[in-house]
């Protein structure tokens, strides 16, 4: 009896592991709860299995009571209301592959309701819809939609039902609308992150790492607004004051580091109103049809970069010499140094790392601390007293030698007019030597 007993206990232990072991098993959150279905008065043909399909858009709804619109991601399952759904990534919805997971986030983007029929309209004149195929209805918009997806996701390709109920011309307007959005690609939003090192200085009173750094995000929220980011350091680095928030979407931040490596991380939340959802139901496939829909409309940004003080060992030499006498070293020139760095999509920008002025007999300036990688500008802001200034933005590329470059910029002297020569009036003799009087 005992070894009945241990047996059978043995046997539920191994029931209940197999269980928790089971795919999915206690993974997912199946708070969705689909609670009404707005059936279309359109419907789809297929083709393969001859027969009427209805099209609808169906409601799901969480405890908290937000409610999505959903579409049918799956042709041959029906779905009665109150079937719990998870929400998962269109990629991970096990259906289809991931190149028609791609599509069907493209076509739920686009289509009605996330996009208005007006927008709509317009993306469909743009991409070369014709004017008399672009005035569709939502509910034709919805039947279109609906088999798109299908092509996707079940390889149905749906056709309008040819019957003397359904004028020709609305058949070939639903068709259109269908292969337009069959065609698109997903379009991602913009989320990358980036961050630029300005100059290092090595302070040789304390030893440690100075940093300038620009990060920020080339995207923006989907009303146009810029998206708020937060920085942390790792230990051993601290910020000199709270990043500036620039303005245009990048902050500028001061990091003072023991020698050695900065580690920043930078965070954020884009709203992109884009994220297309797939929803799994409670039950598997054989339980419910899958749907696919708008989800939550913000994604999390995150993006760690490091500096390695060993990156920062070159060093430019600017030489002021006369144009005319290059033996001659002008001192008291003063220069801007800039970072030339791209951010987002090819846009350039100049990030300014400081002044310096030439000093001395040498009249040189020496700017330690630089990445030899990287892009330099110099201009000069101010000439040698009797100088004119030199006018020229002097654009400093990669070096494989990266130790120190000397730039030579010559000056030409300031043209001083000559003295004028003063008139001597003439002696007075009494004497009339002008025309007549």
């Amino acid at each position: 009896m005992k070894r009945l007993t241990l047996a059978l206990i043995l046997a539920l232990l191994m029931i209940l592991v197999l269980a928790l072991l089971a795919p999915g098993a206690g993974a997912l959150n199946y708070e969705f709860n689909h609670i009404s279905s707005q059936i279309n008065s359109i419907k789809l043909y297929s083709v393969a299995q001859d027969r009427l399909v209805n099209t609808a858009l169906f409601t799901l709804r969480t405890p908290d009571t937000l409610t999505f619109q959903t579409y049918c991601c799956d042709f041959e399952t029906f779905s009665g209301e109150g079937t719990k759904y998870a929400r998962v990534n269109p990629e991970d919805g096990g259906y289809y592959d991931d190149i028609n997971a791609d599509k069907i986030q493209a076509i739920v983007q686009a289509a009605y309701p996330y996009a208005t029929i007006e927008e709509m309209r317009e993306a469909a004149l743009l991409w070369g819809l014709a004017p008399k195929y672009a005035a569709f209805t939502p509910e034709e918009s919805i039947t279109a939609t609906q088999a798109a997806i299908w092509q996707c996701s079940n390889a149905v390709a749906g056709e309008v039902a040819d019957d003397s109920s359904l004028p020709q011309e609305q058949q070939d307007r639903i068709n259109a609308v269908r292969d337009w959005l069959f065609s698109l690609t997903s379009q991602e939003p913009a989320v990358a992150l980036f961050a630029i090192h300005g100059a290092s200085i090595l302070d040789p009173n304390s030893g440690q790492f100075k940093l300038r750094v620009v990060y920020g995000n080339a995207g923006r929220n989907q009303d146009g607004s810029l998206i708020p980011l937060a920085a942390t350091l790792d230990p051993g680095a601290t910020f000199d004051s709270t990043p500036i928030n620039n303005g245009d979407g990048s902050y500028t931040a001061f990091i003072t580091a023991d020698p050695g490596v900065i580690t920043m991380h930078v965070t954020g939340e884009q709203v992109t109103g884009y994220n297309a959802c797939f929803y799994t139901p409670e039950g598997g496939r054989d339980e419910a049809q899958s749907f696919v829909g708008i989800g939550a409309p913000t994604t999390d940004l995150a993006a760690d970069f490091s500096f390695d003080q060993a990156d920062f060992s070159r060093c430019i030499v600017i030489e002021k010499v006369d144009q005319a006498s290059p033996e001659i070293k002008l001192d008291g020139a003063e220069f801007a140094l800039y970072e030339r760095v791209r951010v987002g999509q090819g846009e350039a920008r100049d990030l300014f790392l400081g002044r310096y002025r030439t000093t001395g007999a040498q009249g040189s300036a020496q700017i330690c601390g630089l990445n030899p990688d990287s892009f330099y500008t110099v201009v000069e802001v101010t000439a040698p007293e009797g100088y004119i200034s030199d006018g020229t933005t002097h654009l400093i590329g990669p070096s494989e030698s990266p130790d120190v470059l000397v730039l030579t910029i010559a000056n030409r002297k300031k043209e001083v007019p000559p003295e004028p020569i003063p008139l001597e009036p003439l002696p007075y003799t009494g004497e009339y030597i002008g025309g007549e009087p």
